[in-house]
């Protein structure tokens, strides 16, 4: 039965719900490191719902700990055609001149780690600005991030990895049409832009899902 209004405190869509475990794992991690950020960078259509979900809790830790929250950005990551690496390249560069100011550091969150042509994407650009960041990786192939870390990761202080289970995306692009619209959309915006009543429905759930991960996540963390 479809619902119109969203229960609070329920998480209705599966894979959401798979996000706690690593989410829980990275987050508990950045605050025993003592890691404060004030960018959070989501890569792709994958890493949005992860990026947003991790910022309202780093927002929430922040907050109370008198800090100033983090702002968070979206950015598409180039793997191999030249053409578009250069587009995108320009794209996420405007992305980070629209900044108030140069971030101190930075936090790249991705869904799933396996040759690194995104991530690299990503280390360059921020190189080239002189911004210090790590990364958080909700999963990670075990077999190749050895070498990954290695030859592509190396420039970064700290790679975060929820779990690491080879060709496990939970995120990644699939057949259903309710994952399908709410990974296209910026979840965070207004969903009345969305014409498709279903897709607009289901972003609205996913929003409501987010603020539920969200504060299951910091729940266990301050249970600690």
């Amino acid at each position: 039965e479809r619902r119109s209004v969203p229960i609070f405190g329920e998480i209705v869509h599966p894979r959401i719900e798979m996000l706690e475990k690593p989410i829980g794992k990275i987050v508990k991690e950045i605050v025993k490191r003592g890691r404060i950020y004030d960018l959070i960078i989501g890569d792709d259509t994958s890493g949005r719902i992860p990026a947003l979900t991790i910022y309202k809790i780093l927002r929430t830790l922040y907050l109370h700990r008198g800090l100033i929250p983090p702002v968070i950005r979206f950015a598409k990551g180039a793997r191999s055609d030249l053409t578009d690496q250069e587009l995108l390249k320009e794209e996420f560069c405007d992305n980070l001149s629209s900044l108030p100011e140069i971030p101190k550091r930075a936090l790249l969150v991705t869904e799933y780690i396996r040759t690194g042509g995104t991530v690299n994407f990503f280390t360059r650009v921020l190189r080239d600005r002189d911004v210090p960041f790590d990364i958080a990786s909700i999963n990670a192939d075990e077999k190749r991030i050895s070498y990954v870390m290695k030859r592509k990761i190396t420039p970064f202080q700290t790679v975060f990895i929820g779990m690491t289970k080879r060709n496990y995306p939970i995120m990644r692009r699939d057949s259903s049409t309710p994952m399908t619209g709410l990974k296209s959309q910026e979840i965070d915006r207004s969903y009345r832009v969305v014409k498709d009543p279903a897709i607009r429905e289901s972003v609205v759930q996913a929003r409501a899902d987010v603020n539920n991960l969200a504060m299951r996540v910091l729940r266990n963390i301050q249970a600690v």
